[in-house]
C-alpha cells in the first residue's frame, strides 16, 4: 500500500481560485491522499465551496473556524493530517497531476525533505538553511515535502502577528534537524501571480515590525546555529536581511528609528563589514532619512537603467 499523503490548504477568501486548486490536487496520479482545507473564517463562500467538493470526493475534509491567520489555518490541518508524508498547497495556486507521485519517487530512507524547483541532488541541512535564507530555495513551505513526523516534532508554527517572512522561520526550524534535504530540478508547484490580494502584494513594512521579526529569527533561529560551522555565513545573511526590510520600510514610506538600540547594533555590526554592503544597503546608514533613501534609489536605479546594468 502506497504511504498516505496529507495535503494541507489554508482558505480565506479565495472564492475565484479554490476550485481550479483541488481540483489539481484531487486530479493527483498518486491517489492515496487526504486533503486537509482549512476555512479560516472566509467570508465569499469559499467555504461553502470547499464543502461542495467534500460532499463527492471523501478524501476531502474540511474544518471552519473563526478568522486566525494562515499559520492558524495550517496548523488545524497539520493537528488533523494522519498522512506519513506532509505538503502544503495555498488556496490560490495548483499543482501538477505529478505532483505527488513525483515526490515520492524521490524519497528514500532516512528523507525527511524533498524540495522542487532547486537543482537534482542532496545537500546537507546547514547547506540548505543557508540557500533558504539566501533565497536561492524559496522560502515558502509550498514546493516542498515533508515526513509528517518530522516536521509536527520541530512545531514550527509562530504567533498570528508574523504575516510576512514567517514561512521562512518555519521552513528553518524544520530545516536545521533534517540531517540532509533531497532537491528536484523539477517545478513541483504553479503559483498564482494574478492574486492581487496576496499578502505579498498588500503588505506595508514598518520598524515596529520589522523589530518584532528579526527578535524571533534571533530568539528561535540564530542562536541554534551558533555552534555550528556556518554560523557566521547565516549570521551575515540574516544581517543583511534585515537590511532588506530596513530598505523596504523606507520605499513602503515608513520611518525607522535610528537612535533604537536594535539599529545601533546592525550599524555596528556592518561597521567592520563595509565591503560586503552594496549601494542601497551603505545608504542606508549614510543617509538616515526615508525620504532622501527614496529619492536616492530611484536616482540611482534610473542611472543604472540608462547604463543598461541590472538593478540591485
Amino acid at each position: 500500500m502506497n504511504p498516505l499523503v496529507s495535503i494541507v490548504i489554508p482558505v480565506y477568501n479565495c472564492r475565484e481560485w479554490i476550485k481550479g486548486c483541488l481540483e489539481s490536487i484531487l486530479g493527483q496520479s498518486y491517489r492515496n491522499i487526504e486533503v486537509l482545507v482549512t476555512d479560516d473564517g472566509s467570508s465569499d463562500g469559499s467555504g461553502d465551496i470547499c464543502d461542495r467538493i467534500a460532499v463527492s470526493d471523501n478524501r476531502v475534509k474540511v474544518f471552519h473556524q473563526e478568522n486566525g491567520g494562515v499559520n492558524a489555518a495550517r496548523r488545524k490541518g497539520v493537528a488533523n493530517a494522519s498522512g506519513e508524508w506532509l505538503m502544503f498547497v495555498d488556496a490560490d495556486d495548483t499543482v501538477p497531476l505529478d505532483c505527488v507521485e513525483s515526490y515520492m519517487s524521490l524519497v528514500r530512507a532516512g528523507t525527511k525533505i524533498v524540495v522542487s524547483g532547486y537543482r537534482d541532488g542532496t545537500i546537507p541541512a546547514d547547506e540548505y538553511c543557508l540557500k533558504l535564507m539566501s533565497g536561492e530555495i524559496r522560502p515558502a513551505p509550498w514546493g516542498k515535502f515533508f515526513l509528517a513526523e518530522h516536521f509536527k516534532a520541530n512545531e514550527p508554527f509562530l504567533e498570528r502577528q508574523l504575516v510576512m517572512g514567517e514561512d521562512l522561520i518555519i521552513n528553518l526550524l524544520v530545516g536545521m534537524d533534517a540531517s540532509e534535504v533531497v532537491c528536484t530540478s523539477g517545478l513541483l508547484y504553479n503559483v498564482n501571480s494574478r492574486n492581487a490580494a496576496s499578502v505579498t502584494k498588500t503588505f506595508k513594512h514598518t520598524w515596529e515590525y520589522e523589530k518584532y521579526y528579526f527578535r524571533t529569527m534571533f530568539g528561535k533561529v540564530v542562536c541554534r546555529f551558533e555552534q555550528t560551522p556556518v554560523h557566521e555565513q547565516f549570521l551575515m545573511l540574516v544581517r543583511k536581511s534585515q537590511l532588506n526590510g530596513i530598505k523596504y520600510v523606507m520605499l513602503d514610506g515608513n520611518k525607522v528609528d535610528y537612535n533604537d538600540p536594535e539599529f545601533k547594533e546592525l550599524e555596528k555590526f556592518f561597521s567592520v563589514r563595509r565591503g560586503s554592503l552594496g549601494m542601497s544597503e551603505r545608504l542606508i546608514f549614510s543617509l538616515k532619512n526615508a525620504f532622501l533613501y527614496r529619492t536616492a534609489i530611484a536616482t540611482y536605479l534610473r542611472i543604472k537603467s540608462v547604463l543598461g546594468h541590472t538593478t540591485e
